[in-house]
């Protein structure tokens, strides 16, 4: 693996250099997760006001997960192989700008079908995470993996945090039409890091046939299929579950409650990630904040008032970078150990969001969406087999 320690500037609070590739993808991530941030979690609640019925939207987002999961097999491993991780992300930049600009204009064509939505938000999220998690991969030093996924943590966090802030109050006083232009704007200045250092494709050819069969892979199954349900309930539905239980009057409130959880996590995420580097056992800290989850989406249903809002996604972003730092670091880890980081990151992607498909499917099957909560809860102790 190629980790020439370029830089001659330290980051503050790191204890190495941090090279140049890792800078790029750190500065590309940010700018696209502050731009999904400021409009991701209202989707589902625009799509209710446009009067979509509940399981509708619930569809829409099993569909796009199971776009996403069979995209990512037959489709982005081998283009990666072929033209590089680095124009893999470039590719997902027109499916997702015509996507934005097909869920702006809904409001105006309500006859745009959901299912041709979801397709183009899987062809895009497909082709944008096996090229950035191939990259990311390659790129990380094996001694400060965890301290690297932890900056990428902090750094997403703090966008993810000032996104729903910013995009409720631009939806309460501009539109969403006006939100969704923003977000494109930031999209493309997110492309501008991607190519200031050279691509990568691997060495190895890509077989749709291994990815399933490789023995280290399937290991990983259990914990990413947790991560994906469980991920997919938080930033598809419980917004929805939010808004329905009428805590707040309008948008800039449950902007507010997620910028909240985002920053709660911030500080948190440099210690668990050189806890981690130092912890032979790291994967026990990815279990106990599980077991702490299961209890949170308990709580979370029985949510009724703000006070108790604010103080439950307090918890929860306290615990959020014991639960995904431990976690992406075992997933670089292992791609690079089984000499074929595409492939890793093929299966890593393919059973999250197949994980979140499933789970979209099965509320809908209940036909109830106050289900997702206990849902989340039973999938979180899912850990204890690992």
């Amino acid at each position: 693996m190629n980790h020439p320690l370029q830089s001659h500037h330290r980051l503050y609070l790191l204890h190495f250099k941090l090279n140049k590739g890792l800078k790029e993808m750190y500065a590309s991530l940010s700018l696209r997760t502050f731009a999904l941030h400021l409009v991701g979690i209202f989707v589902p609640i625009y799509l209710y006001t446009l009067g979509f019925e509940i399981l509708e939207i619930v569809m829409f987002f099993g569909l796009y997960h199971l776009f996403h999961a069979l995209l990512v097999i037959f489709v982005a491993g081998k283009l990666a192989k072929r033209f590089g991780v680095k124009h893999l992300m470039l590719f997902s930049m027109p499916f997702l700008f015509l996507y934005l600009a097909l869920v702006a204009l809904l409001q105006y064509y309500l006859w745009i079908p959901l299912v041709l939505l979801a397709f183009l938000a899987g062809v895009s999220s497909s082709l944008y995470w096996v090229g950035f998690h191939s990259e990311f991969a390659k790129s990380t030093d094996k001694k400060h993996r965890g301290e690297e996924s932890s900056i990428m943590n902090v750094l997403s966090s703090i966008v993810a945090a000032l996104g729903p802030a910013i995009g409720g109050v631009i939806i309460v006083m501009i539109g969403y039409l006006a939100l969704y232009g923003l977000v494109l704007f930031v999209l493309l200045l997110s492309i501008i890091p991607l190519f200031m250092s050279k691509d990568f494709s691997g060495k190895k050819k890509y077989l749709i046939s291994k990815v399933y069969s490789h023995r280290s892979f399937r290991k990983d199954i259990l914990p990413h299929f947790v991560f994906g349900i469980t991920g997919a309930l938080f930033l598809a539905l419980w917004p929805l579950i939010i808004y329905l239980k009428d805590i707040f009057g309008n948008e800039s409130g449950l902007g507010l409650v997620f910028t909240l959880t985002f920053v709660a996590g911030i500080f948190l995420a440099f210690y668990v990630g050189r806890l981690s580097d130092r912890v032979k056992n790291y994967l026990m800290i990815f279990k106990i904040s599980n077991l702490l989850f299961a209890i949170i989406w308990v709580v979370r249903w029985f949510v009724q008032s703000v006070g108790l809002l604010f103080g439950i996604e307090i918890v929860a972003g306290l615990n959020r970078p014991f639960y995904s730092v431990p976690l992406e670091k075992h997933s670089y880890n292992r791609a690079v150990r089984t000499k074929n980081v595409v492939e890793y990151i093929v299966f890593k992607e393919s059973v999250l969001h197949f994980s979140a498909a499933f789970i979209m499917f099965v509320v809908w099957l209940f036909g109830d969406l106050f289900i997702a909560p206990f849902l989340a809860s039973i999938t979180h102790l899912l850990v204890l087999f690992i």
